[in-house]
């Protein structure tokens, strides 16, 4: 019975070794190969044979890529001993005109003798000439420098973000066959469902950018005033086409992660009616106040103040509801401000601050105003006497007669003018015209008598 037992054992074990040695060969899973457009690769992996045998006439074969020219050397490998290794050289080519969005582009490479075999997935990408580069988040807590796979924190609802960056084109000017423009750039961003579930999507058109150039870009989003406390997805891309019609293409992904503060009262209005005063000191002051926070509050207060001009004004108490598609979520203040004529003139900061429950300062802003002197701006022109105007009309042609137009108003002073209107009577016209006509008629007359008087002294002769 033993002796059988062992029999069976020994059997097993024979079998558990055969089915070891038809699995002893072994090679990387993958192997990942990247390279800029129309250049060549080659890169290596090396595979083992970790059975206890040798193996012979190994086969290595590679699934072709249109384009890419792949091939894998040497391509039989006549013996691998036990424990032995084999360097095996995949080589190829980036066609020119690769669409770097479709990376990876996928081929298998097979290590095989017919009964024992190994294979590693081929992962060739075509690599953007496309870089991004002192990408920068700017909001009111912090400037946060971000690269790929970054989270950017403490992001407030309602607040603004300016993104900034640049894009470098890392074709090399120095060598001819590299010296390649990359065309029609532009960068988009993606930040999913901020939006009560829809997204920001914001695109900018970049243009061209020359080999080892840059250029800038910049976008200014706003977080909804209603964005829940949540880490949201945002992809930024960038896109363009080179002169040989390869797409080039960049993808960065980042988190944005919004937090909602308990207490976040926000001045986000406030104006002068007229920030610039002279004779008239008086203004109108608007301040606009909203809750962000995440309760509501039953004690917010906004205070505008300058020593110097002696103004201290206070509007308590304000209800703000937290939420925003509430009525009651913010409040506006306006304030009607008046200056004495004793005030010094020059620009003063008018400082604007909201509270809750009494003296916890939430936000301020500064406004600035400048009150100048008041000056006489009116302007008079010089009249001669109005006796001697009509003096001078009564010579010139009979009779005149005033007439007292509007007042004209300048510079807040009213001027009475009169205008002088010349108007000459029907008599005076028809005693000029008989006169002409008696004139005339006389030196007819005396011509007529000179030619008669020749005429009779020529006859006695």
């Amino acid at each position: 019975m033993k002796k059988n037992t062992l029999t069976l054992l020994t059997i097993i074990l024979t079998v558990l070794l055969l089915a070891i040695s038809a699995t002893a060969l072994s090679a990387p899973a993958t192997l990942d190969i990247t390279q800029q457009p129309n250049d060549d690769f080659s890169q290596t992996i090396t595979i083992t044979n970790d059975g206890n045998t040798t193996l012979t006439n190994l086969n290595v074969g590679i699934a072709p890529l249109s384009g890419f020219n792949l091939n894998a050397s040497p391509s039989n490998i006549a013996s691998l001993a036990a424990g032995a290794t084999q360097v095996i050289t995949v080589q190829g080519f980036i066609p020119e005109d690769i669409d770097t969005r479709d990376n990876p582009f996928t081929s298998t490479l097979t290590v095989s003798d017919g009964s024992t075999s190994t294979s590693t997935t081929i992962n060739v990408n075509g690599k953007s000439q496309l870089k991004l580069k002192n990408v920068e988040f700017e909001y009111e807590e912090d400037t946060a420098d971000v690269d790929d796979g970054d989270e950017i924190d403490e992001i407030r609802r309602g607040e603004t973000i300016t993104i900034t960056g640049e894009i470098e084109n890392l074709f090399d000017d120095r060598e001819r066959e590299y010296d390649i423009q990359i065309e029609d750039i532009e960068v988009f961003l993606l930040i999913e469902d901020i939006d009560d579930g829809d997204n920001i999507d914001e695109d900018i058109s970049v243009g061209d950018i020359d080999a080892d150039k840059d250029d800038t870009f910049e976008f200014e989003i706003d977080i909804p005033n209603d964005a829940e406390d949540d880490e949201y997805d945002a992809i930024l891309e960038v896109e363009g086409e080179d002169e040989n019609g390869a797409i080039h293409y960049l993808r960065w992904d980042l988190t944005i992660t919004v937090e909602r503060e308990k207490d976040d009262i926000r001045i986000t209005e406030a104006f002068l009616d007229r920030d610039v005063l002279s004779c008239d000191r008086r203004t109108t002051l608007t301040v606009e106040v909203t809750n962000y926070g995440s309760r509501d509050q039953d004690d917010v207060s906004i205070k505008v103040e300058n020593n110097l001009l002696d103004i201290s004004e206070r509007v308590r108490p304000i209800e703000l509801d937290e939420d925003p598609d509430k009525k009651d979520n913010d409040y506006k203040a306006i304030f009607n401000l008046e200056f004495g004529d004793d005030e010094l003139s020059g620009t003063y900061d008018l400082i604007i601050d909201t509270f809750i429950d009494g003296d916890d300062l939430m936000d301020e802003d500064i406004l600035r105003i400048t009150i100048n002197d008041c000056k006489d701006t009116t302007t008079t022109t010089p009249q001669a006497p109005i006796e001697n105007i009509v003096e001078q009309h009564e010579q010139a042609v009979g009779t005149t007669t005033p007439i007292t137009t509007p007042p004209i108003v300048t510079g807040g002073a009213t001027i009475p003018t009169q205008a002088i209107i010349t108007q000459s009577t029907e008599n005076t016209s028809l005693r000029n015209a008989l006169f002409v006509l008696l004139l005339v008629l006389a030196n007819i007359a005396a011509i007529a008598a000179a030619v008669f008087l020749i005429t009779l002294s020529t006859k006695k002769k």
